[in-house]
């Protein structure tokens, strides 16, 4: 058993412990020369907390999903996190108490509708268990002080995953322009478009190595899960006080952060 496995579950009470009272690390011990698969063992840890506690997996995210983050961190792929039920918001406003330093970003939002097991399994297969997308707004937040981490740390830390809202779901139709999404980020008087360029593979590439990747390492995806495929926009520095607006798919999501 390697170090950071004695420590798993360690690491894993102290980042929990940060994201639920948001309070920030100023130093997290055991994954000083950590890497990914020592950062996926910390998750686990994480996993089995917060479902020891009822607060079951609703989805998964992918992070790094563009082609400067991989580079910077030397990855082959993304890095992927679980979303819990206490992450999903269930209204417009999003409290400064819950969260420490937050950065938002939009995204398509994809939703199974039936489970998967099979690692093994074709594009085809993952794109016809998809049952229907929403845009979306991810708050990511990272435990460590000033967002420093190594990626073992931002694995750990369940990819900086902090809250999400989603739109209205709508039936998924692959035949959609998934190369051509309108997306725009308002706020404050300004507006940002966001690209399907900034997610490699675009959203729904992303979406089928996701499942693709989670399934290998974890065993299986749920039927109802949410799947966040990935920043079109550049992540923000949330503002309190101000209401963002998406843009997408003919709806209009807010988020209030104050």
């Amino acid at each position: 058993m390697s170090a950071v496995e004695m420590m798993a579950d360690e690491i894993a009470g102290a980042l929990d412990g940060a994201r639920r009272q948001a309070a920030p690390l100023q130093l997290l011990s055991g994954l000083d020369e950590a890497g990914v698969d020592e950062g996926y063992c910390v998750q686990r840890a994480q996993i089995a907390l917060n479902q020891a506690r009822d607060n079951g997996i609703t989805g998964w995210k992918a992070a790094m999903s563009n082609r400067p983050a991989m580079e910077r961190f030397g990855l082959q792929k993304p890095i992927y996190a679980p979303l819990f039920a206490d992450m999903c918001l269930h209204s417009e406003v999003l409290s400064l108490q819950r969260v420490i330093a937050p950065k938002l970003e939009a995204e398509v939002l994809f939703v199974l509708h039936e489970d998967i097991v099979a690692a093994q399994c074709s594009d085809e297969q993952i794109i016809n268990a998809i049952g229907a997308l929403a845009p979306a707004f991810e708050v990511a937040d990272s435990r460590m002080a000033g967002w420093r981490f190594n990626i073992a740390t931002f694995v750990a830390d369940l990819a900086v995953a902090s809250h999400y809202r989603l739109g209205e779901l709508q039936p998924f139709d692959a035949g959609l322009a998934f190369d051509d999404i309108d997306c725009v980020l308002a706020f404050d008087g300004t507006a940002q478009s966001g690209s399907v360029d900034n997610v490699i593979g675009g959203p729904l590439g992303s979406m089928v190595g996701m499942v693709r990747d989670i399934v290998a390492r974890y065993g299986e995806v749920k039927a109802g899960q949410h799947f966040l495929s990935g920043s079109l926009t550049k992540p923000l520095d949330m503002v309190t006080g101000t209401t963002y607006c998406l843009r997408m798919f003919g709806q209009q999501l807010k988020l209030e952060y104050r």
